[in-house]
């Protein structure tokens, strides 16, 4: 009778190991897929001691509360992208790049959105972020959806969202001198006369999101409380309009990582 309980016993802690192993293999597996990779290697900056665009959107834009809210570590990339930089990776996200993309940094990267990889890209003006230069077109227009040429509407005309499967609210939104998503899903229009879309997403086939942004003025949180729709003619003389920059890039950072 002894031997036959302590067989039991030793029988019930081999199971209780196996599934203890389990269950920490799986946290390995599920922290290491919500790590996001944010592509610093392809924005140089004229002033090596400004603060670098990973550390405003790691600190403001989604920061360490975001971050442990949606169980996801934003990490920085300072090198060519390869596949082995975003092999078991949630997301990556491409904020305003100014340097082109080599032939295998694009396939990396589609290859990674192919197997359900997600991607957040915030583009800008042509003056910021050239289009043909950096090649990005290449990498989300097989999933149908591009960034057209600079959109010729008024300085600081604003945005508005338009899509409440993604956003909870008519967000206001600074716009002023970018450019228009095509294909996927509208998420934001621009303010202003003809049909420019400020923001749209594509879902994958094997689940993955892509969003794209064709303004960095919402990534950047700009937007006054109190500004004024097609005030001043530059940065300096401007109230830009658009007060729910904060309020929109939360609702963003969810919908893209859920």
């Amino acid at each position: 009778m002894k031997k036959l309980m302590s067989f039991n016993s030793a029988r019930a802690i081999y199971h209780l190991a196996v599934m203890m192993l389990g269950f920490l293999s799986f946290n390995c597996f599920a922290q290491d897929n919500m790590t996001v990779v944010f592509d610093s290697f392809h924005r140089k900056i004229d002033n090596p001691n400004a603060p670098s665009l990973y550390q405003f959107f790691n600190e403001e834009v989604f920061g360490p509360e975001d971050q442990k809210a949606l169980q996801t570590t934003l990490v920085d990339h300072l090198s060519e992208i390869e596949g082995k930089t975003l092999a078991g990776k949630k997301g990556l996200v491409i904020f305003s790049p100014n340097q082109s993309y080599k032939a295998s940094e694009k396939k990396a990267i589609v290859d990674f959105i192919e197997s359900g990889g997600s991607l957040l890209l915030i583009f800008d003006e042509e003056r910021r972020t050239p289009l043909k230069e950096t090649g990005i077109n290449e990498v989300i227009s097989p999933f149908g959806i591009k960034l057209t040429d600079d959109a010729p509407v008024r300085h600081n005309c604003g945005a508005l969202v338009v899509n409440w499967d993604v956003c909870s609210q008519a967000w206001e939104l600074p716009y002023s001198g970018g450019r228009s998503v095509q294909g996927g899903k509208v998420i934001s229009r621009v303010y202003d006369r003809g049909d420019y879309v400020h923001s749209a997403f594509v879902e994958t086939s094997r689940g993955g999101k892509i969003i794209v942004m064709a303004d960095g003025m919402t990534g950047l949180l700009m937007g006054a409380e109190d500004g004024i729709r097609f005030s001043g003619t530059g940065p300096m003389d401007s109230k830009y309009w658009g007060k729910h920059s904060r309020e929109f890039m939360g609702e963003i950072l969810k919908f893209w990582l859920n």
